[in-house]
């Protein structure tokens, strides 16, 4: 699992969903692990919500999330 994920957008979806992709920040050896339609829309409705939070660190949480998700979809696979 990289240690600092970061998600880019690598399309966009007939409704206007981006297509999200998590990897390494440096470009590490790991795999990048693409979302799809389902998963991409609940990453983004995730990360929406602890932006709208001011009380939340944004950095640690986004990274909370990201890693979430990269455990948990990478042992589905």
């Amino acid at each position: 699992m990289p240690v600092q994920p970061d998600w880019f957008t690598t399309d966009i979806f007939a409704d206007g969903t981006q297509k999200v992709c998590i990897r390494a920040r440096d470009g590490g050896v790991d795999t990048p692990l693409q979302l799809d339609h389902l998963q991409s829309q609940l990453l983004m409705a995730t990360l929406q919500q602890i932006a709208q939070d001011a009380s939340l660190h944004w950095a640690a949480a986004r990274q909370a999330v990201l890693q979430g998700f990269w455990k948990t979809l990478r042992r589905e696979s």
